[in-house]
């Protein structure tokens, strides 16, 4: 669960680096207009991680399938908006479902790493979480730089670019769904064993 919310954020922040420069870019947004996604995106953040700890009806394993599902969908549609001739006004429904996505998500692996950690283990745990999530965001946004240094200097164009860093990301959500699928909470594997 600590490499999935690794995956997750390194996904996410790096998508959201771009975003902004994705949308002046290639939409001729302005710089009010271009940033406006990313409250959007913390709005949905914020009804995300409210809306999973008043869901009771769902196992936590499930509410992590939809988030990734969410930022799925998001990162679907950023790549879209690369296409040539995409208009760029989804981007903001885009990342209020990306926000939503990891609102739902963040919180989740959270509280998934702690029941899955065995007495005495939480505190490393908690701590491999938050440096799981850092380092793969500094990764991420590092990767996401790389993809901008390369469409500046002529190797790649931009909205090639900036479409396959969304496509990247899709594929990381897929990889970190797979490895949400394979976990177990240890009361569970008790149970099992």
């Amino acid at each position: 669960m600590i490499a999935v919310r690794g995956l997750l954020a390194g996904a996410f922040y790096a998508v959201e680096s771009v975003v902004p420069l994705t949308l002046a870019t290639l939409h001729g947004f302005g710089t009010a207009a271009a940033g406006l996604p990313l409250l959007a995106g913390s709005i949905g953040w914020w009804v995300g991680a409210q809306a999973q700890g008043r869901i009771t009806r769902m196992t936590r394993s499930s509410l992590l399938r939809w988030g990734l599902i969410a930022l799925a969908c998001c990162f679907v549609g950023m790549a879209a908006l690369c296409l040539e001739g995409a208009p760029g006004w989804p981007v903001y429904l885009l990342w209020i479902v990306g926000g939503l996505g990891m609102g739902v998500c963040v919180p989740t692996t959270g509280v998934l790493v702690l029941e899955q950690s065995a007495e005495g283990e939480t505190g490393a745990n908690s701590s491999a979480l938050q440096i799981s999530d850092v380092t793969a965001a500094g990764l991420g946004t590092s990767g996401a730089g790389l993809l901008v240094g390369a469409t500046e200097t002529g190797h790649l164009g931009f909205g090639v670019g900036m479409g396959v860093l969304g496509l990247v990301a899709t594929a990381v959500c897929a990889a970190a769904a797979m490895g949400a699928s394979r976990t177990a909470p240890a009361r569970e594997s008790a149970a099992a064993g």
